[in-house]
């Protein structure tokens, strides 16, 4: 049996994800293969067979368009329906929000197109702060406080004339000391921790010298809410961040990442997951061979 990733670079970002599923891989005794995508000639593209399986591990333009060309040999994913693989990180919102036993942050997929239109999408949001989230991006880039109206359209006008191309929202600020990410795999959570508040009003910021995590399980609601977020996007695993609002102790789900960086929880938690991952596939591709 073959597992094939599919990466876009070699980055440390990906890299750390491809030398633990490579172990994992081994380990079991699968055939271990990597596609860097920005060093792949898409004339040269293997053959997959239905009793292979496959897994990108991040995001990027090259990468996906390969993922969805080998997607026609059938191979075994974490999609319920490769067709799936089609939807882009932006339509995440929109999926859940059809759910509606699944608790997501107030959104507005646009931003206001006049003053006027502002004061009622702020009212709507539950009133100042709010938060723009520029799709596209990680740890914490592309999400901005506002705390007033001016604020608000000086930023409308500025990402408006900008060279900025990802899909933006308009979100209601939760404010929260904890965000925890919740590794699910089938209908279960399998690993998670918790980003803990510092200096910075977002948890998952990328300087290191700032964020500070733990180890953590979290109660069932939380769990559940998690799982059927994952369930919902129509795939079998996902990194799930929900925020847990501090007045309230109400848990909304903030994003659910698929592929996503997996390597902290695993050496936070001690669980093997990149293990449980490749036993997924596995058991799933042997139901379906």
């Amino acid at each position: 049996m073959n597992f094939y990733t599919i990466l876009e670079d070699r980055s440390d970002y990906n890299i750390s994800r491809v030398r633990l599923l490579e172990k994992a891989a081994k380990k079991r005794g699968l055939d271990f293969h990597y596609l860097v995508a920005c060093e792949t000639d898409m004339l040269m593209l293997p053959t997959l067979t239905k009793g292979d399986l496959l897994y990108r591990v991040g995001p990027g333009s090259k990468a996906t368009n390969i993922e969805k060309l080998l997607l026609n040999y059938q191979p075994t994913t974490f999609y319920t329906s490769n067709l799936l693989a089609l939807r882009s990180q932006s339509a995440t919102p929109f999926f859940l929000s059809q759910n509606r036993s699944t608790l997501t942050i107030p959104f507005i997929a646009a931003l206001p197109n006049n003053l006027k239109q502002a004061s009622k999408y702020v009212e709507y949001l539950g009133g100042f702060p709010i938060t723009i989230k520029i799709i596209g991006s990680s740890h914490g880039v592309g999400v901005i406080k506002v705390d007033s109206l001016d604020g608000l359209m000086s930023l409308r006008d500025y990402l408006e004339h900008s060279s900025v191309t990802g899909t933006v929202f308009m979100r209601r600020y939760i404010e929260h000391n904890v965000q925890a990410r919740l590794v699910v795999l089938g209908d279960k959570v399998v690993a998670s921790h918790a980003n803990l508040r510092t200096s910075d009003f977002r948890t998952n910021v990328g300087d290191t010298n700032k964020r500070q995590r733990k180890a953590e399980q979290f109660n069932q609601t939380i769990e559940k809410l998690a799982i059927e977020s994952v369930r919902t996007m129509g795939i079998e695993l996902g990194g799930v961040d929900v925020l847990i609002e501090v007045k309230t102790n109400r848990a909304y789900v903030s994003e659910v990442n698929f592929p996503f960086y997996f390597p902290t929880t695993q050496k936070l938690t001690g669980v093997d997951i990149a293990g449980a991952m490749i036993d997924y596939l596995i058991e799933k591709n042997k139901k379906a061979n």
